[in-house]
Formats: C-alpha cells, structure tokens, sequence
C-alpha cells in the first residue's frame, strides 16, 4: 500500500489534516471508509500506522502506532540536464525520484528546447513536484529531490562550485574518457552534467572542465540525455552500495 506523506506534525490527539489529492487517492483508489488504516511518514522522518476519521470532504487521519523502520538512505546526487521534451522530463523526475536522486537542476544551454514552446514555465515545476511527490507513495520514500526552476550554466557551474566536497562528472557520449565506474572515487556526493539532444557545445564543455568537471564516458552507445541522466543515477547507487558493504 503507498505512504502518505504528512505536511505537519499531528496534534497532541495524534489527528492530522488530509490533503485533497491524498483523500481522493485513499477514498476513490483504495476505497477506505472511516475506520480503515493506511499508513503514513512523518515530517520528522518516522512512520506510523494512522486510520480514516470524519464523513466526506471533513476526513481526518490519526496516528495510531509508530511503526519500525530504517532510516532512508538518499543518493547523494545533483544532477544537471538540459532541457528536454516535457514528457521525458517528467519519466526521469518519477525515476529519480525512485532512486533517491537529492537535487535536479533543468539547464537552458545553448542546444536542445531551449527558447521552444514547451519551456519550463512554474507551473511545469509544480507539476514535477507533484510528480516527484506522487512517486514517494508509490515507492515507499520520505524525501523527493529538490527541482530548481531552468537556470543558465553559469548559474549551475556557481551553485556547484559552494559545495566543494561533490564530485563532478560531465557524461560525454561516444567518448573514450575515463569509465563511470573508474570516476566514482572516495567522494560522498556526486554532480553529473548531462547534454540536451546534440549534446553540450564545444565551449560548454570547456566551461564545465574548467569548473571542475570531470570528462566520463557510459560506453560507446549513444543514449537519450534522460537514459543518460537515469544509468548514471543507477550506476552511482550501485557503486555507492557497494563501495560501503566493503568498508
């Protein structure tokens, strides 16, 4: 059954407000009727075992049990795209979502959508939100990344430049730089910087090595840039997995 994120903390009753796209989810999706249980994550991280209270729109939830659990384990990564069809923005939102992804950044370079109908406008971004929030029920997750609204590279390279102890990756396709794998390092978080369809520009690449960007190849295929963006998530996740279970 999906895990209902609660926005604030439930009174000292252990009763917390419902939203709206959650009571539709619990009374339409899963036909609970007052009196059933769902179970829900807490602001402070915990989960708990809650049941439906109230008649119609006036539904309330309340805490019944604090239940057991482990703490979540995010993956420490940042992850710069240029802008690509909505569409496929919103599958790699929802996969990383599932991954455990820590901040995505959309990117306005000087090639793919940029300046196309279908730019990211604020309402775009909300809607990844939700799409990201959606996601957590589904997969049993607390936090969603973090979406910035369409940033410049300029913009990007800075932001990336105050966190100094993140690794820097720039996926290049085709390329005979150094694998991903061999790239991961001792380093606790990582950044990648992915191509929109046609990739980075000449310039864009040397701006980015020049910020500290590391050159890495996924192989000789070419890849859509949110393939690219997902295999790099999934292969950081399994390295980073495995680099701990050897310490």
């Amino acid at each position: 059954m999906p895990v209902f994120p609660i926005r604030q903390a439930p009174d000292a009753e252990g009763r917390f407000e419902i939203v709206p796209e959650d009571l539709r989810h619990l009374s339409r999706v899963l036909r609970l009727k007052p009196g059933d249980r769902f179970e829900v994550s807490l602001p402070d991280g915990s989960r708990a075992e809650a049941c439906l209270e109230g008649e119609g729109r006036r539904r309330v939830g309340r805490i019944l049990q604090r239940l057991a659990s482990q703490p979540e384990t995010r993956l420490p990564l940042w992850i710069g795209l240029g802008l690509i069809r909505f569409s496929r923005l919103e599958w790699l939102v929802e996969k990383a979502t599932e991954l455990g992804v820590e901040r995505f950044s959309p990117l306005l370079l000087s090639r793919g959508r940029f300046g196309k109908s279908d730019d990211i406008s604020d309402n775009k971004i909300i809607r990844l939100e939700r799409i990201a929030q959606e996601t957590l029920k589904q997969c049993e997750r607390i936090a969603s990344p973090r979406i910035d609204p369409p940033m410049d590279l300029h913009s990007f390279l800075n932001l990336i430049g105050e966190d100094a102890g993140r690794r820097k990756l720039l996926l290049e396709e085709r390329s005979l730089a150094l694998p991903l794998g061999e790239a991961i390092g001792d380093a606790g978080s990582w950044a990648i910087l992915v191509g929109p369809e046609g990739g980075l520009s000449p310039e864009e690449k040397s701006r980015a090595r020049e910020a500290g960007f590391t050159p890495v190849s996924l192989g000789t295929t070419v890849l859509r840039s949110e393939t690219a963006a997902l295999y790099a998530a999934a292969a950081l996740d399994f390295f980073r997995q495995g680099r701990e279970e050897r310490s």
